[in-house]
């Protein structure tokens, strides 16, 4: 291929939350960075729901930690997509939520490659318990309650405001006007 018609793009690009840690952490990219991103988004598959949610409460808005400490307690079936009614397969649901454990591990030597995720999820091999992720121990230790508190006060401060007026003609006139802010990422 001629020089002028191939190029490097050296920005991020990704959905945050989705990244894998080495994109932010100055370590070099491999294909293990798409391998976590596929192990959030099974993460969000399984659970029918994005992965962090504010209108949730502290005890479950962070999925990936909700998620490993249920199956790690023995109650996967509490974080499996409501939608189903219950109608789920739970050593299934118990492979995919251990492949996608694996998936996001921050050492990229222990992530699988896509190759063994795929025979992981077929269940042609056997697949070992997966340690805490890192950025769910992080958290937990950090303790979601006070992670929960802090991301709660800045999604507040962000989604909403008030614009109080005095339109110049009317002084004793006073008009109020709530904005949103919302965002959406591209998945």
């Amino acid at each position: 291929m001629a020089r002028e018609h191939s190029h490097v793009v050296t920005m991020v690009r990704g959905t945050r939350g989705y990244l894998a840690p080495e994109w932010v952490s100055n370590r070099p990219i491999t294909v293990k960075a798409d391998v976590y991103s596929y192990g959030m988004l099974l993460l969000e598959i399984i659970g029918g729901r994005r992965n962090v949610d504010m209108s949730l409460d502290a005890e479950d808005f962070f999925y990936p930690g909700w998620a490993f400490k249920e199956m790690t307690n023995g109650t996967p079936m509490k974080v499996a997509d409501k939608r189903l009614n219950g109608v789920v397969e739970e050593e299934e649901l118990v492979r995919a939520m251990t492949v996608a454990f694996w998936c996001i591990q921050e050492e990229i030597g222990m992530r699988p490659s896509m190759g063994e995720v795929v025979k992981m999820l077929e269940g042609s091999v056997e697949i070992k318990e997966p340690p805490m992720p890192q950025a769910v121990f992080e958290l937990v230790e950090e303790g979601l309650d006070h992670v929960y508190r802090a991301m709660k006060r800045e999604f507040n401060h962000h989604s909403s405001f008030t614009i109080t007026s005095r339109p110049s003609s009317q002084p004793t006139c006073t008009s109020n006007a709530t904005c949103s802010y919302s965002t959406m990422s591209p998945r």
